[in-house]
């Protein structure tokens, strides 16, 4: 608007100065003077297009800085939290695992063995449940790296944009050096380009930063729910494993003893008679 004003105050008083009848009919010079006038202007307005590029290019650059901060210390945070949860989880597990085995009478190796297998299995439910929490954390992560990298080729973009107006303003002036009519013309034209230019990508960027900032918000709660939920479905599965712990001692004795059957074929080998089967006696 000032701009705007000192253009207008000095184009009525270039008009009235040469109106006058000392100078009055040298409408070229008039012209000219008009026209030069016009030229800065719109050289002006080019140049705080190209400042306004260039200071929002920079605001997004900082503003990638500290949002690709920001979710590094989430990730290390939710992971360490994770780590710890699991951990403490196993060391409760381990605990649970220990007071069930203590309490079978019998101590033999098929009951080691199959206490064994279930410890190992448990290990694997706490290794599984890591690495889903991990790929939901890296999914939840991923999706916000994705808008910050939108964000970098925005103030790219900007940037860019800035360095080829600034450029083509210089053209301007050197391919039509002596000629204002056309310099200006070429000008103006550079100047609605980079306008209309500049409301874009401060309106992209604007939107982009907003909800980038949406999305840190919610983060951590996501980042939440993927460690809890991974916790929620292993302990499911772990107390299932420890239920079965305690039938290891029954089934390892009579497995022992009986076979995995109650009934053991005698079959004669390479002959026409039939096969016969005899009862396992009653223990």
């Amino acid at each position: 608007m000032k701009n705007l004003c000192v253009y207008t105050y000095s184009i009525w008083w270039v008009t009235i100065a040469f109106a006058t009848p000392k100078v009055k009919g040298d409408w070229n010079l008039v012209t000219n003077v008009v026209t030069q006038l016009k030229i800065d202007m719109a050289t002006r307005v080019i140049e705080q297009l190209i400042e306004n590029l260039r200071l929002a290019a920079k605001d997004a650059s900082d503003m990638i800085a500290k949002f690709t901060s920001a979710v590094q210390n989430e990730a290390l945070q939710i992971e360490q939290q994770m780590v710890n949860d699991i951990q403490g989880f196993r060391d409760r597990v381990s605990e649970a695992i220990d007071s069930v085995t203590n309490r079978l009478i019998d101590s033999g190796v098929a009951v080691v063995g199959c206490i064994a297998t279930h410890r190992d299995n448990a290990t694997a439910v706490f290794d599984e449940t890591m690495g889903k929490a991990m790929s939901c954390v890296e999914n939840q992560l991923t999706e916000i790296r994705e808008q910050i990298e939108g964000l970098g080729e925005l103030a790219n973009d900007a940037m860019e944009l800035a360095n080829f107006s600034m450029n083509e303003m210089r053209k301007c002036t050197e391919e039509h050096e002596g000629h204002f009519i056309s310099t200006g013309t070429c000008l103006g034209r550079i100047a609605l380009e980079t306008e209309g230019k500049t409301l874009m990508y401060g309106t992209q960027m604007t939107i982009a930063i907003g909800q980038i900032n949406l999305s840190m918000v919610t983060l951590p709660a996501s980042l939440q729910v993927c460690a809890g939920s991974r916790l929620v479905e292993s302990s499911m599965t772990t107390a299932r494993i420890i239920m079965e712990i305690g039938n290891c001692s029954a089934s390892s004795v009579y497995n022992a003893l009986v076979g995995p059957y109650p009934y053991t074929s005698t079959i004669a080998p390479l002959t026409n008679e039939p096969a016969t089967f005899t009862e396992t006696p009653a223990l």
